[in-house]
């Protein structure tokens, strides 16, 4: 017993050991590319390389709050959601082309479905995601605004886009749940409620009915959050 316990202690110290040293790491990298940005800024303009130069990259979105702040986030926005969908595809084990790739070919993707095919804004965003070939792909409510026709298409885009790939698409609209999934999962407060095909789901709680009634059957007549 003894044995053992000194044996989990030393892994746990080791994997401590190990997550500082990451943290660490880390932290050089980004003091090394801030000493390095401050060397480069001298050599181009020694004049106003700390104040204009130096200062401003310190502040980041503050120098210019709140509007700064926004450009910001703005501009760093599809960088994180490009780290997120890397991490994602990392931790599950799929294949993927790399955070450049990604970013890359899916710019590439929406600029070109939009400026030389002219085509409208939600499949542009879904030509940017699917340039990467993703096994998965997350919408939410990604029908809404359209109008039915518009509606109608993204829905038949879905349905051909889940031939090689799952889909997960998170939506309120239950006429377009009913058309193209092949199953669904019920949610109240964060829970699963219920997931199995949509015909099961009928004869369960509406046998001859739609599955808006099954909606009704379930979460009554509230907002089914």
């Amino acid at each position: 017993m003894a044995k053992q316990k000194t044996s989990r202690s030393l892994d746990a110290q080791a994997k401590l050991r190990q997550s500082v040293n990451t943290v660490l790491a880390a932290l050089l990298c980004i003091l090394i590319g801030l000493l390095v940005g401050l060397v480069v800024l001298f050599i181009i303009n020694p004049g106003h390389a700390w104040d204009q130069g130096f200062m401003r990259i310190i502040q980041g979105g503050f120098y210019d709050f709140p509007y700064g702040v926004g450009r910001t986030l703005v501009n760093g926005a599809p960088l994180i959601m490009t780290g997120l969908s890397v991490a994602f595809a990392f931790k599950t084990g799929l294949f993927n082309i790399g955070a450049a790739g990604q970013y890359t070919l899916g710019a590439f993707g929406g600029l070109y479905c939009a400026l030389v095919l002219h085509l409208p804004w939600f499949v542009c965003l879904l030509a940017s995601a699917l340039l990467g070939d993703p096994k998965l792909l997350i919408l939410d409510e990604p029908t809404a605004g359209l109008d039915p026709k518009e509606r109608v298409r993204l829905r038949t885009l879905l349905a051909q886009m889940a031939a090689d790939r799952i889909i997960l698409v998170a939506t309120h609209v239950v006429s377009d749940v009913e058309t193209v999934a092949t199953e669904v999962i019920l949610l109240r407060a964060g829970q699963i409620v219920d997931a199995a095909p949509v015909p099961d789901l009928i004869a369960k709680y509406a046998p001859g009915q739609g599955l808006e009634d099954v909606y009704l059957a379930v979460f009554g007549e509230g907002d089914g959050k």
